[in-house]
């Protein structure tokens, strides 16, 4: 994790409008809004809460975007995957400020590893090799292996903003490698290519007509989950109805491969 990279910033954790840019260090400073999350943990009643929320700015760990907050807007990744690790699951470890060093132990590609605004739960950066969304599967499998089964681990979405905190003592981790998944990865991959099969190959049986925009999105994920070898059956499923020219089948799939590369859901 570079201290320098650049992260969207927003005006709070519901807004979708981009106002500027900051760095994950200086987002990470512990102080910064020590005032207002305290306020937050401490208010009596949800309304109240709610009103602090929306004064609170956030960001997405996962990438920089241009004006607003879209898939098709993405400027920039991070390779940092956000993750929550809620603390009804973690009673077997302890208190949080211990379970943050245990998981820093056992998992050295943590970045950054902190208590949330509510301080019931965990904010934790990963660093990443990529920002395939398939990866978020590979690194719930990996964060069980690594013992971690008692926790509620939710990965976060490309899109997921995380919201001003404080924590007195945040593990960070500037130097943290890039997590490399393995069998994990290679699993999850195989899990979703004969899902994308099987259902590519029920639309062909069964003839259904799709909508232009479901054809485009299964053309898509062909092209993601398969790569290059899924030149075959994206042919398949494109001249199902209609037969057609293999070099513009050819073509076509070299502009979803393009537009799939790297994509996140």
């Amino acid at each position: 994790m570079q201290k320098t990279q650049k992260v969207s910033l927003f005006e709070s954790i519901r807004s979708k409008k981009v106002i500027g840019e900051t760095t994950i260090e200086n987002w990470l400073k512990p102080d910064q809004h020590k005032d207002e999350v305290l306020k937050y943990r401490s208010a009596a009643s949800g309304k109240e809460k709610a009103k602090i929320l929306k004064k609170l700015p956030a960001i997405t760990p996962a990438a920089t975007f241009d004006e607003c907050l879209d898939h098709m807007k993405v400027k920039a990744y991070t390779n940092l995957c956000f993750v929550k690790i809620h603390q009804k699951k973690l009673k077997r470890f302890g208190d949080l400020e211990k379970v943050k060093y245990q998981l820093a132990g056992r998992i050295p590609e943590i970045a950054y590893c902190g208590l949330s605004l509510s301080g019931k739960s965990l904010d934790v950066l990963i660093h990443v090799q990529t920002h395939d969304y398939l990866y978020n599967e590979a690194l719930v499998k990996v964060l069980f292996s690594a013992g971690m089964d008692g926790m509620r681990v939710e990965c976060k979405e490309l899109t997921d903003t995380m919201v001003a905190s404080y924590d007195p003592h945040p593990y960070i981790n500037p130097d943290a490698q890039a997590m490399t998944f393995g069998e994990a990865f290679l699993e999850v991959k195989r899990q979703y290519q004969a899902n994308v099969e099987r259902l590519v190959r029920q639309v062909i049986e069964s003839g259904v007509c799709l909508s232009e925009k479901e054809e485009d999105a299964l053309s898509l994920e062909i092209a993601h989950v398969f790569g290059s070898e899924g030149r075959s059956l994206f042919h398949e499923f494109a001249s199902r109805n209609s037969g057609g020219d293999v070099c513009d089948y050819e073509k076509l799939y070299e502009v979803h491969l393009n537009m799939s590369d790297g994509m996140c859901w």
